[in-house]
């Protein structure tokens, strides 16, 4: 049971790396920035081969904003309704340490400061910033923030944005274990689990949204391709399309902007099941999202991105070996997830 609902969490966070924000770009052109000169009136007719350009000792910050809105309804004999919204904003350094012959690039990211902001059902909020809560008792109830900051790991990247390793993740284990409180004596083979938990479920994550893997080969106005999910034995992989839209030109900024799209219901390995008397009957999750992406190709990088992602699941729970019985109840999850990227 845990393990589909941490299905639908990857399948979530794999989108929502791309969207759509109307800002205007940072138009200054350095010396490893290529100049393209197409006339205006010539960009639709045109293809490009959308590359991330890495150039070592280049370094960028990104600002990453993530706005979750969590709505949940019980009917029973009576109906409640609650709702949980949280905020959280990153700035994130981008560091080239290294390329090879190959293309292949070292990258280090470094999140130097977050800033979140939550509001609970019952209306009272909880504000966090790393750069003033930084007292014994904040590093305790925030110590996965806490953890993150200041700590750089790596990747390495090809230019097509894939991930081939992620390193120096060890830093953020040993400052989770020290703000528990917990020795660093666990053993080699317990560590490592953390490890490969933290990159798959925070950093790669976090990774993807800043390096969406772009196609392979010229694509122009039009063209399409998909990208699959791997979410488990026996289940479908839900397709993201992608589009490109347009090539719009900001300046002497080309940008190429990509829609993405994805509608999946999701089968369900384990539909119902007993526990404590009660038995649970799941829906199939329905998960949708829409946004775009703006592909600076000039830079070689990710402008700017908007997404929101939906996802949807009904439980009906109901006492053992009585599916017609009046005490029952039946509970609605909706999520909605908006992420906002945006090169500074």
């Amino acid at each position: 049971m845990k393990k589909f609902f941490f299905l639908i969490f990857i399948i979530v966070i794999f989108f929502i790396g791309c969207g759509d924000k109307k800002d205007d770009p940072n138009n200054n052109l350095d010396s490893n920035d290529v100049v393209i000169d197409i006339p205006d009136v010539d960009l639709p007719k045109q293809t490009f081969d959308l590359t991330y350009k890495f150039n070592e000792d280049k370094h960028y910050t990104y600002s990453l904003k993530t706005i979750s809105k969590n709505f949940q309804k019980i009917v029973s004999d009576t109906t409640i309704s609650m709702e949980l919204s949280q905020s959280v904003n990153y700035t994130i350094d981008v560091f080239v340490k290294e390329v090879g012959d190959d293309k292949i690039a070292e990258v280090e990211m470094n999140i130097k400061s977050i800033e979140m902001l939550m509001k609970s059902p019952d209306g009272q909020t909880v504000s966090f910033s790393s750069k003033k809560d930084t007292s014994k008792e904040n590093k305790t109830k925030f110590l996965d923030f806490f953890a993150m900051i200041n700590s750089p790991f790596r990747a390495r990247l090809t230019p097509k944005g894939e991930i081939i390793e992620i390193t120096r993740v060890d830093k953020i284990v040993s400052k989770m274990l020290s703000l528990q409180n917990i020795p660093d004596t666990i053993t080699i083979e317990q560590k490592k689990q953390i490890v490969e938990s933290l990159k798959l479920g925070a950093i790669k994550p976090l990774i993807e949204k800043i390096f969406r893997v772009l196609p392979q080969g010229f694509v122009g106005v039009d063209s399409t391709w998909n990208d699959y999910m791997e979410v488990g034995e026996g289940e479908s992989s839900p397709a993201i399309t992608f589009k490109i839209e347009n090539y719009e030109k900001q300046e002497d900024i080309i940008l190429a902007k990509i829609i993405a799209s994805i509608n999946a219901t999701l089968k369900n390995p384990q539909n119902s099941f007993t526990d404590k008397g009660v038995t649970y009957q799941l829906s199939k999750p329905k998960i949708t999202g829409s946004g775009s992406i703006y592909f600076n190709i000039n830079k070689g990088l990710i402008q700017k991105s908007e997404t929101s992602v939906q996802t949807e699941q009904t439980i009906t729970m109901t006492p053992e070996g009585q599916p017609n019985s009046p005490y029952k109840a039946t509970r609605t999850d909706k999520t909605t997830t908006t992420v906002i990227i945006e090169l500074l």
